[in-house]
């Protein structure tokens, strides 16, 4: 099971998503995180610096 977050703006932006998942998402959750392939989902035409740039970062989690 993936939890998909999707982040927007520019990818340097990413590492301030993905501690708002794991901070405060995740701990209020009923699930957590294992290891796994952690997966990133581009669109087709994905511009890094964008401010209306999307993509997906899929985390492997399950049930506690």
């Amino acid at each position: 099971t993936y939890a998909v977050v999707t982040h927007k703006g520019p990818i340097r932006g990413l590492p301030d998503t993905l501690e708002w998942f794991i901070l405060n998402w995740l701990p209020s959750s009923n699930y957590r995180g294992v290891d796994g392939f952690e997966l990133e989902v581009y669109p087709a035409h994905y511009h890094s610096e964008s401010p209306r740039a999307e993509m997906e970062y899929w985390l492997p989690i399950e049930l506690r």
